[in-house]
């Protein structure tokens, strides 16, 4: 492997960047546990929009730097423009590529992913993908690719709803500075939609408009926001 100082990589962050940090469904759990674990080579977690993929794989990032294993985070756009098995370190362990849907579809794109996984295999990196769409999906055109990522550990992420969605939503006001009326949160919980996805929509919104109001968020101002299809 050569690493190469010409083309650097752009590394993926996070604000919240721990396991401790994440609210998981109860679905999860297993999800959690197996990133903790020894990895095997390859590893596919996925999920829709909003079920916190890159908040799992930053976690993950952290969980294992502190077992003082080798560890880089890209996103799988860089690889459009990077040829990231020649830009990796000579010691890398693990290697975590975060959305890599975006490069479904398109075959010279499937097979840089194609091409990387081989890649790792051959060096002894493991390698966790990370997707808003399933291995199994069409979406993916690419049978060779396709087989490559069935044939690892394959970890769904569940769309958070109910309670726990709302505690993260009330976490979130609070990390962004938000500050809100108590009457807010029994509003939503009563009127809106209760997944994350919504809430998290919601949210860029709310952060829009009390920015724009110049004050707290109370529900009047929340009754004047669209909350077209929430």
């Amino acid at each position: 492997m050569k690493h190469s100082k010409q083309v650097p990589l752009e590394l993926v962050t996070a604000q919240s960047q721990d396991f401790e940090d994440f609210i998981l469904a109860d679905e999860d759990v297993p999800v959690v546990s197996a990133l903790k674990s020894r990895l095997p080579d390859f590893s596919y977690v996925w999920g829709a929009p909003g079920t916190g993929k890159t908040h799992v794989l930053n976690a993950c990032r952290h969980w294992h730097e502190r077992q003082t294993t080798k560890v880089m985070m890209v996103a799988a756009e860089q690889m459009k423009t990077v040829p990231i098995e020649n830009v990796l370190p000579t010691d890398l362990a693990l290697l975590l590529v975060d959305d890599v849907n975006v490069l479904a579809g398109n075959r010279a794109d499937e097979t840089l992913a194609f091409n990387l996984y081989n890649h790792c295999k051959a060096n002894g990196i493991s390698l966790i993908y990370s997707a808003s769409i399933s291995p199994r999906s069409k979406d993916w055109c690419l049978p060779d690719l396709r087989s490559r990522l069935n044939a690892g550990q394959i970890l769904p992420l569940t769309v958070l709803a109910g309670e726990k969605a709302l505690a993260l939503f009330e976490r979130q006001l609070v990390d962004k500075g938000i500050t809100f009326d108590a009457a807010v949160l029994p509003y939503v919980e009563k009127h809106l939609s209760r997944d994350y996805p919504s809430l998290c929509q919601l949210l860029k919104t709310i952060e829009t408009e009390t920015l724009k109001e110049k004050h707290r968020l109370t529900v009047p101002l929340l009754k004047k926001i669209n909350l077209s299809g929430l």
